[in-house]
C-alpha cells in the first residue's frame, strides 16, 4: 500500500527524529511504500517572540542573539551542529510530499504530540484536507493538553470532527486516551512507541551514529 505519515518530522529534537524514521521503517519492513507527509505547523498559541524558537527564518535572528547571550556560544554551536545533523539524517532517509497532493491508501497520524493544541491547532493532524482513503493513527498524543485545554482554546467541535473522520485511532498515553474517548465513541488502545516497535537493530550504523553525535 501507499502510506503518508504525518507527524512533527522536521523539529529540532533527536526523539522526534527517531520515533519518526522507527514508524516509516517498519511500515517499510512490511512492504508498504512510505512518504511523510509535509505542511505548515500553527503557532496561534505561542507568543510571538516564543514562535521564532520554532521557525526558522531572519525573523528568529533576535531569538537566537538572547539564547547566545544566556547560553553561550558553545550551546549554540551545539545546537547548530544537532540541527544539521538531523536536517541531513531526514534528507537521506525521508521521502516527503505535500499534504496537498498526497492520496494514497492510508494516512498514518502519529506518533508524537501530533493532537497537542498546547502551541497551536493543526487541522491537518485530525485528516482535514486528506485525500487518502483511509485515515488511522499510530501512537498518537495531545500531550499535556486536556480536554479543558482544548475547551478554553474554543476547538471542541474542530476535534470532534476532526477525530470523527478517523477509521481507526491508537495512543500512547493515558491522557490523550481519556480526550478521544470525551470528544469520540471511537475505541482507543494505548500502544508503544514505534522506537520500541522497531528496536533500532544495531546494524542501524546511521541511526547510532546519530545518536552519538547528539
Amino acid at each position: 500500500m501507499k502510506i503518508g505519515i504525518l507527524t512533527y518530522y522536521g523539529v529540532h529534537n533527536h526523539g522526534a527524529v527517531l520515533q519518526a524514521n522507527a514508524l516509516n521503517s517498519v511500515l517499510q519492513k512490511m512492504g508498504h511504500e512510505v512518504s511523510f507527509v509535509s505542511f505548515e505547523r500553527n503557532y496561534d498559541y505561542v507568543l510571538a517572540g516564543k514562535a521564532k524558537k520554532y521557525q526558522i527564518s531572519l525573523g528568529s535572528i533576535p531569538y537566537y542573539i538572547g539564547f547566545l547571550k544566556e547560553k553561550g556560544i558553545g550551546n549554540v554551536l551545539y545546537n547548530v551542529k544537532k540541527s544539521q545533523i538531523l536536517k541531513e539524517f531526514r534528507e537521506a532517509n525521508f521521502s516527503m510530499v505535500p499534504y496537498s497532493e498526497f492520496n494514497g491508501d492510508v494516512t498514518v497520524v502519529g506518533s508524537d504530540e501530533v493532537f497537542s493544541v498546547e502551541i497551536g491547532y493543526n487541522a491537518v493532524m485530525y485528516g482535514y484536507g486528506i485525500k487518502s482513503n483511509r485515515l488511522v493513527s499510530y501512537a498518537a498524543s495531545f500531550g499535556p493538553s486536556t480536554t479543558e485545554d482544548i475547551k478554553q482554546k474554543e476547538r471542541t467541535e474542530d476535534i470532534q470532527k476532526g477525530l470523527a473522520q478517523f477509521n481507526a485511532i491508537s495512543v500512547r498515553d493515558r491522557n490523550s486516551q481519556n480526550v478521544v474517548r470525551d470528544l469520540s465513541d471511537k475505541k482507543v488502545p494505548l500502544v508503544i512507541d514505534p522506537v520500541l516497535l522497531y528496536g533500532y537493530p544495531k546494524s542501524n550504523n546511521s541511526i547510532f551514529q546519530m545518536r552519538r553525535v547528539i
